[in-house]
Formats: structure tokens, sequence, C-alpha cells
């Protein structure tokens, strides 16, 4: 018998069923498959939400990341609420007369 054969080429024969056989048979078939590929482009006997292994190899973590001062980010708070408090009173004083 070939791996995922139920029948014999040779001889004609019907492999014995175990209970065990489907799970053995997915096994076979994922040892079959050809290597996954990260291409779009080609038609590959995986499903369209498949995970391989080397998916989070090329992951970087906090590539960007910048440590905060406090005291920096209370400075440019206190300028950009300046700025919207006075546009609000130019528009208040405006709309008064």
């Amino acid at each position: 018998f070939r791996p995922l054969e139920r029948v014999c080429s040779v001889c004609g024969s019907t492999r014995a069923q175990s209970r065990y056989s489907g799970a053995r048979d997915q096994v076979l078939a994922k040892l079959l498959l050809p290597p996954w590929e990260r291409v779009l482009w080609k038609k590959q006997p995986y499903e369209d939400n498949f995970v391989d292994r080397s998916f989070l190899e090329s992951l970087v973590t906090n590539a960007n990341v910048r440590d905060c001062d406090v005291l920096q980010i209370v400075k440019d708070s206190a300028v950009v609420s300046q700025h919207l408090a006075g546009a609000v009173l130019f528009l208040g004083v405006g709309y008064l007369t």
C-alpha cells in the first residue's frame, strides 16, 4: 500500500481500518505536503488562514519605542492646551461682540 491508498494497486485488496486511521492519514498527508512558501501568486495546498511555524521569526517587537520623559510630556501638553484656550477665547470674544 502507498501511504494514503485504501486499495492496493497491485493485488486490489483493501486496507483494514483501524480507529486511528483517520488521524494517521492526516499526519501522513501533512508529511507529504510540499513546504509552505510566503507567496500569494502560487496555488498551495494549504488553507487561507494557514500559519507556518516560521511566522513569528521575522517579528520585531518594540522597534521604534522611545523612553518618555514625564516632564517633557507635561510641558508639551501645556503648550497645546494654551493654544486651544487662546482659540476658544478668540472665538468667544468674536461671538460676543
